[in-house]
């Protein structure tokens, strides 16, 4: 909560969380004349299943907006997958997922994350009690709550399938 008075100080591309992501040798790489044109988002798994938007993030990050930057590392940066098709498909190359990874790199280090990271300690867990990080058995109502209502929609059509079918997910209790 400190934080969110700390920025209200600060116009666009003056505060601190702005500079100190400028700052970073890897956003000059990730950043190259976005046209905002949304051909990101089309392609983000992670944007098909929670409140998750590239071209957003690239947007609050051209505006160099500390509250909104403030807002985007409490929770939204936890969202993307990381799997680069936003590099992929972009026509200037940009790419948000590195933003991302800066972003992440920076809300660890000035402590902005705490909430987020106990998806990532569920699926370290299983990952070690299972040796994947996610499994479909996984994919369950209120497994990950934190994905998003589409994840749940989906976790609750795949029980009552295997309900019709009689089988029934195993193995993961308790994580």
């Amino acid at each position: 909560k400190e934080w969110e008075e700390e920025v209200k100080k600060y116009g666009p591309k003056e505060g601190p969380l702005y500079k100190a992501v400028l700052s970073d040798f890897r956003f000059s790489h990730a950043v190259r004349n976005c046209i905002r044109c949304g051909t990101c988002v089309s392609i983000c798994p992670a944007a098909h299943f929670n409140d998750y938007n590239p071209r957003e993030i690239m947007r609050i990050m051209i505006d160099g907006i500390d509250s909104e930057i403030l807002e985007l590392c409490r929770e939204k940066i936890y969202h993307c997958a990381q799997c680069h098709y936003c590099l992929v498909r972009c026509p200037r190359r940009n790419q948000p997922a590195i933003v991302v990874i800066i972003l992440r790199d920076l809300s660890h280090e000035w402590g902005l994350s705490t909430e987020p990271m106990k998806a990532f300690t569920r699926v370290l867990k299983c990952l070690l009690m299972t040796g994947t990080q996610i499994s479909p058995d996984m994919i369950q109502g209120d497994f990950f709550p934190d994905w998003g209502p589409k994840t749940r929609r989906m976790g609750n059509f795949i029980l009552q399938l295997r309900e019709r079918l009689g089988s029934k997910p195993k193995g993961y209790e308790g994580l």
